[in-house]
């Protein structure tokens, strides 16, 4: 067993790291040696007048100092220093001059290590189920143009109660608490919560859903289509399907919408997140609600944190790992155990900002704790209650303030439908005899590599590019089945987007242009 050397208190080395991030004051032979080790660069974080630069820094150190109290710590400097290797996460150091009882330090670790793990995880879904995400995209395009969440849902619950409805397991605890609260209020319900509503015959007005691999079934709700299905472009299109007609988009961080924003199609006003419970929370801010009630909003499993789900949702059977669990700060206890670390750190950060707006009670008998919130423990509901009742009008849902009105956006125009046919056209005229077999490795590589080398079509591909372009990049040498995989993912993409560009009444002239072209093509 080597012995750690005496410059550090902690070491986390990720093999193959070519980026390392050093907390506390370093001599300059170390950041030297340090930087000599990990080429592709050193974030070096220090307190001011804990350390001082070296006269001649290497090339490869960025140095970031911090001050004393806290402050402002550049969050920009370290997303942009993980994009060095996107491959490989950076190795993390800690001095061991530091004091190991500095908040300074402390909170500079924790948003490194949450930052880490957000964009490693970001990364491998992307090259993971990218391509299923890019299909959903195009799959959902009818809908995210024509039928998005409007700018008159504003204000829609000014002076009444919002109850965001999450699904972790104190939900069973809560949910029946807030039958009656809930005739009252608007009702906002991440997706795997909705099993557990009908079982309390709750009926939601809103439900979201922003997963593109969780289906409408996994949610054991096949026939349960209550209220709004607010969605991303994103969703499993299972959603849409079930709720037809009731359908409102949000947009996101979606690189295809950022691709028809330029061309003219403005995003929502409320953008979603990759969390349904998040995004239902951001919801009801939205709404302008007065009071906002989380139940269910736990961010923490049971059973030392390996139950992640309430068992009234019929998924209390998935459990995590604890290898894969963190300690964050609790509700009723000083830490809870995690598996959703990044979702917790982003809406933890959020019910900060929104509680500074209006009321937000956490209704909670465990779970983590959720800054600005008020926490409740349901044996304090009764008072709870009456406080609400005595202080907040019920929602009005006679006058169908969510159901009618839609945000068209640019809807579906002639230009942009013949600019998104062109862009099929002149992608699918070089793929087609690549499929055929008579084209060599090469070949492949290359044509992959000038697509995603034109920016206008890899963001309009978005998470499809995502997941080619690590693979392709100089020095990478992609055997020709995984390029023959990324073509046909890359054709059956097109597919689904020639399908799109066919729904929702489009102009006769266009479908003669069209089926004439792709005939003939």
């Amino acid at each position: 067993m080597s012995v750690m050397p005496t410059h550090w208190l902690s070491e986390n080395d990720t093999p193959g790291s070519t980026t390392a991030v050093l907390l506390g004051p370093v001599d300059a032979t170390e950041l030297k040696t340090q930087c000599e080790k990990h080429p592709a660069g050193v974030l070096w974080i220090a307190v001011e007048g804990d350390a001082q630069a070296p006269s001649l820094p290497p090339s490869n150190l960025t140095q970031v100092m911090v001050n004393a109290s806290g402050g402002h710590f550049p969050q920009e400097t370290l997303q942009d220093f993980l994009g060095l290797n996107y491959e490989v996460m950076p190795s993390v150091r800690v001095s061991s001059a530091i004091n190991p009882d500095s908040p300074v330090y402390l909170n500079a670790l924790n948003l490194v290590m949450q930052q880490t793990e957000a964009t490693l995880r970001a990364r491998r879904t992307r090259s993971e189920t990218g391509p299923l995400r890019q299909q959903n995209v195009f799959r959902n395009l009818p809908g995210y143009l024509q039928a998005r969440v409007p700018g008159s849902w504003r204000g829609a619950a000014e002076g009444s109660l919002a109850v965001v409805v999450g699904a972790g397991p104190s939900l069973d605890v809560t949910l029946p608490l807030l039958v009656e609260t809930c005739s009252d209020a608007v009702v906002i319900a991440a997706d795997s919560a909705i099993k557990a509503l009908a079982k309390h015959g709750v009926s939601p007005d809103l439900v979201v859903n922003m997963d593109p691999e969780k289906t409408l079934a996994s949610c054991d709700s096949s026939t349960l289509c209550p209220g709004i299905a607010v969605l991303s472009s994103q969703s499993h299109p299972s959603w849409r399907a079930a709720w037809r007609e009731n359908v409102r988009y949000l947009s996101g961080r979606v690189l295809t919408e950022d691709w028809l924003a330029v061309k003219g199609v403005a995003k929502t006003d409320l953008l979603a997140v990759n969390n349904a419970g998040l995004s239902a929370f951001l919801l009801a801010d939205y709404l302008e609600a007065s009071v906002v009630l989380l139940a269910g909003m736990d961010l923490s499993g049971s059973d030392d944190g390996k139950r992640r789900y309430a068992e009234s949702t019929g998924r209390n059977a998935q459990v995590g790992m604890a290898a894969h669990y963190k300690k964050i700060p609790g509700n009723h206890e000083d830490t809870v155990s995690t598996p959703f670390l990044s979702d917790w750190s982003e809406t933890n950060e959020h019910c900060a900002a929104i509680a500074r707006r209006r009321q937000v009670v956490n209704l909670n008998d465990r779970g983590a704790r959720l800054e600005g919130s008020t926490l409740i423990h349901p044996d304090k509901f009764e008072e709870l209650e009456n406080a609400l009742s005595e202080n907040l009008t019920p929602f009005d849902r006679t006058g169908n303030k969510l159901s009618q009105e839609q945000d068209r956006a640019n809807s579906w125009d002639q230009a942009l439908r013949s600019t998104l046919a062109n862009r099929c056209d002149e992608i699918g005229r070089r793929l087609q005899p690549l499929l055929s077999g008579t084209h060599s490795r090469i070949d492949k590589l290359r044509f992959l590599r000038e697509l995603m080398a034109n920016q206008e079509l890899a963001t309009l591909l978005g998470d499809f590019s995502f997941a080619v372009m690590p693979g392709i990049m100089p020095g990478k040498e992609p055997s020709e089945s995984q390029l023959d995989l990324w073509l046909r993912q890359l054709r059956q993409t097109l597919w689904i987007l020639e399908d799109a560009l066919l729904e929702n009444d489009a102009p006769e002239e266009f479908l003669r242009r069209f089926l004439a072209e792709s005939l003939t093509s």
